[in-house]
């Protein structure tokens, strides 16, 4: 009973778009097709025909026959794959697996080649079906997992939507129905990727009726709802299509008599009655299924027990030689029924009859899916075999050529890598080259330089040293003038010696410090003290920061080196920067150590203070009017 309700929801899902009858529009069509070209106007014309003419299967053929040589005439791959699609949906109604396989053979084929997945899913869903009628259920499970991969491969949504309806199909037959549930809930979530109101519709009409057999009210009623309001929106859009949708309507007025007639609405239950009577249709089984079905029930609550066995009769009349599973179902409602009327001797005769009926056929079912597996694993085992043979075949094959090719590759690489080592030990030398090059240019630099710097002070102590040690007469301010100068060059000298010295210790990394916890406010505010002393203006703003771990010595060295030695106004600011860790920044301006033309002794106190900055994990810049360093918190 579960594929007649299924296949009821789905009977008219493509007629929604009709918006006059069938004979106008066909003889519409006809005379556009007489006067079009060939063109796909053509195409379209011949398509839309094929479309109003399903429900005669030979003029479906013919116009189906007529698209596919005008498509392949004019080589559309599209209404080519359409073509395939139709023929399918034609052999399918005729439980033709045979004829369907080749058709899908021939749309496989060139829907991959020109992309048209969409076209291809519908084709595979009416194979996989056609397994599922035949009872071949492991092989429908086998396909419809191998298309779901391809589809999430391809990213399609629309082809996972077919897959999870076909496994939805599977389930519900093979009584496994949570998991049919959660296939047709995650189809009707990814429904809404899309915008193909056919697909959300035929969705719904699978959840009605799952949720229906599987007696959970609450959602049956909710997605009654969801299909109630679409209609009747797609009605209030296009008025014309309420005779297409009138099937429709007959369904959900019924399914809403049958819930509200177990819940005891009868009043409710009477008016979707009057309804579903309004829109009956006699001219189809399933809607003849359908209606007497839910009278049965319907008459079943309302006491009215003559009426529902004559419902029911009409049912089982229906469903004789179409489903054994379903006509079992209903008979099996008749036994039910005539206990309640009191009729047992008739009741249990049905009762027993299903009672083996039911057993036989879930065991039928259990069986043909153990002769299947049992078929499949046969199948597999000799292909593994096979397999096996020429996988052995082939790794002797693979492992030769892979010897070779290791061979070839080993004399590759160690020519590369001798090359390579030859290249480096060349770079490596030229570079050890120009380094000492370098080094002897700067050394030579630095020691003209620093023999300058020398010569000048140690020149101005010899000199007037031996004016003093002289018998020539002097008066004593120039006596004092001379042991002033004499001072001044010793002390310039004896500074730039140690500084010498501490650059030495620095390069060498033999200096040691004095590390402990600084507070820089307090430090710097010593410093900024003594500089005033000498009348150099300052602008400072120092917040509280806090304590940095360094040598206070050699900090206020560094202070002292860029403020004492500044000329004019000095501007120190300091700031608190975040990268990396926090560190403080200290920016000096006007500092005579930021010359544009520094002399020796600035170049060597400016290296000094760079590497003590950096030992301690800060950095050192000097450039155009001002220094700025950093200190690690």
């Amino acid at each position: 009973m579960k594929k007649l309700i299924l296949l009821l929801y789905l009977l008219f899902a493509g007629m929604f778009y009709a918006f006059s009858t069938i004979s106008d529009v066909q003889r519409e069509l006809l005379r556009q097709l007489e006067v079009a070209g060939h063109d796909t106007l053509r195409l379209n014309i011949l398509d839309e025909l094929v479309g109003i003419n399903k429900q005669q299967p030979e003029a479906r053929a013919y116009y189906a026959g007529e698209l596919l040589k005008e498509a392949e005439w004019q080589k559309n791959s599209t209404f080519q794959c359409k073509a395939y699609l139709y023929f399918v949906f034609i052999e399918f109604n005729k439980r033709n697996i045979r004829a369907v396989k080749s058709w899908m053979q021939k749309l496989e084929l060139l829907a991959r080649r020109g992309k048209l997945y969409d076209i291809m899913w519908q084709g595979q869903q009416c194979y996989i079906e056609l397994l599922v009628l035949d009872e071949e259920y492991e092989l429908a499970e086998r396909e419809t997992q191998k298309m779901l991969k391809e589809a999430e491969n391809l990213n399609s949504v629309y082809g996972q939507i077919i897959a999870d309806i076909c496994l939805a199909g599977i389930y519900q037959t093979t009584f496994r129905g949570q998991e049919a549930t959660e296939a047709l809930e995650h189809a009707f979530a990814l429904s809404s990727k899309i915008d193909n109101e056919l697909t959300t519709t035929e969705i719904i009409s699978y959840l009605i009726a799952h949720y229906r057999n599987m007696e959970n009210n609450s959602q049956w009623l909710k997605y009654l709802k969801i299909k109630e309001s679409w209609i009747k929106s797609l009605i209030k859009k296009h008025p014309q299509r309420k005779n297409a949708l009138k099937g429709d309507l007959l369904m959900i007025y019924l399914s809403y008599m049958r819930y509200y007639a177990l819940q005891n609405r009868l009043d409710l239950a009477g008016q979707y009655k009057q309804l579903a009577d309004k829109y009956y249709i006699d001219e189809y089984v399933a809607y003849r299924f359908s209606y007497y079905m839910e009278l049965a029930v319907y008459y079943q609550v309302m006491g009215e027990l003559e009426n529902a066995s004559e419902a029911l009769d009409r049912v089982l009349g229906i469903l004789k030689g179409r489903s054994k599973k379903d006509y079992c179902a209903a008979l099996f409602m008749k036994g039910e029924l005539l206990g309640k009327m009191g009729r047992y001797e008739e009741a249990l005769g049905i009762e027993k009859e299903l009672l083996l009926a039911k057993d036989s056929l879930r065991i039928t079912v259990y069986n043909k899916q153990i002769g299947q597996l049992n078929e499949s694993y046969s199948i597999d085992s000799a292909l593994l075999m096979r397999s096996r043979i020429q996988s052995w075949f082939k790794l002797v094959v693979l492992g030769v050529i892979v010897l070779l090719i290791a061979i070839l590759l080993y004399f590759a690489l160690r020519f590369y890598y001798i090359q390579r080592c030859l290249n480096k030990s060349e770079k490596k030398i030229r570079k050890i080259a120009e380094d000492v090059n370098r080094a002897v240019r700067v050394k030579e630099r630095f020691l003209t330089n620093m023999s300058y710097a020398i010569r000048m002070p140690l020149g101005e102590v010899v000199r007037h040293s031996l004016l003093l040690a002289s018998d020539e007469p002097m008066d004593e301010a120039r006596r004092e003038k001379i042991v002033h100068i004499i001072s001044d060059s010793s002390t310039q000298l004896i500074a730039l010696v140690n500084n010498i010295l501490d650059l030495s210790r620095l390069e060498a990394g033999k200096m040691k410090f004095s590390v402990s916890e600084i507070d820089v406010k307090y430090l710097i505010q010593d410093v900024i003290g003594r500089a005033a002393v000498k009348d150099i203006q300052f602008n400072s703003a120092i917040p509280e920061y806090g304590k940095v771990n360094i040598d206070g010595m050699q900090l206020r060295q560094i202070l002292d080196s860029l403020l004492v030695l500044a000329d004019g106004a000095v501007f120190l600011r300091i700031n608190l920067e975040q990268s990396g860790g926090k560190f403080f920044v200290v920016t000096v301006t006007n500092s005579a150590l930021a010359s544009v033309e520094p002399t020796q002794e600035m170049i060597i106190r400016n290296e000094i203070n760079r590497m003590i900055i950096e030992y301690f994990g800060g950095e050192y810049e000097v450039r155009s009017g001002f220094i700025r360093f950093t200190l690690k918190i």
